[in-house]
């Protein structure tokens, strides 16, 4: 499979597209979390997911790097360099939270530090995921995620509601709100790039 799935597209300006790095959480032998009353994996909701959101990205004329595009264990460290190596200027990294507790609920956006323009997308991105979903906006927090710390271009992991929570699970087992989930995303991202440049 090729680093570039497609060529940029010049924007309204003549301006080349940005090429994007989508990275499915977990995969293959690992299943990320599991819902507790369907069984729902993590894996497979954010697969879903970043199709989805990798199909509206190329509509809009960006192009595309997925760390994954079936369900295969792919190293972290692999999926840095993936996207270190093709140069990539985003990295959105898709999730689902869990809890112990079955009640947590929230949407929240990870980024390695505050103050840069990875902060700049998850502060786009998320408001944009809770006013589609209407869940609770968990915030933007710091972490020391791999793909957060190893990227050379700004990183977001956004975690999309808890797969713990009956409700949300039920939810994000149906197709309609994966497509509403990689709408969100995909037009936070085309909204970053067009602040930034």
């Amino acid at each position: 499979m090729h680093l570039r799935e497609r060529s940029p597209k010049p924007d309204l300006k003549g301006k080349r597209s940005p090429l994007i790095g989508i990275d499915p959480g977990h995969g293959g032998r690992d299943p990320g979390a599991v819902g507790r009353k369907l069984g729902l994996q993590e894996k497979v909701v954010t697969l879903d997911i970043a199709r989805t959101v990798s199909d509206r990205l190329k509509e809009k004329g960006f192009p595309v790097v997925m760390s994954r595009n079936e369900d295969r264990y792919v190293p972290l460290g692999q999926r840095v360099q993936r996207f270190n190596s093709a140069g990539v200027k985003l990295v959105v990294s898709i999730h689902i939270n869990s809890a112990r507790l079955g009640e947590a609920s929230y949407m929240s956006a990870f980024v390695v530090r505050r103050g840069g323009n990875a902060e700049r997308a998850a502060n786009i991105l998320l408001p944009l995921l809770v006013k589609e979903m209407g869940w609770p906006n968990g915030g933007v927090r710091e972490a020391d995620f791999y793909i957060l710390q190893r990227t050379t271009a700004p990183a977001v992991l956004l975690e999309n509601g808890f797969i713990s929570n009956g409700d949300q699970e039920l939810a994000l087992s149906q197709p309609g709100t994966r497509e509403r989930l990689a709408g969100a995303i995909a037009e936070g991202i085309e909204a970053y790039w067009k602040a930034i440049r």
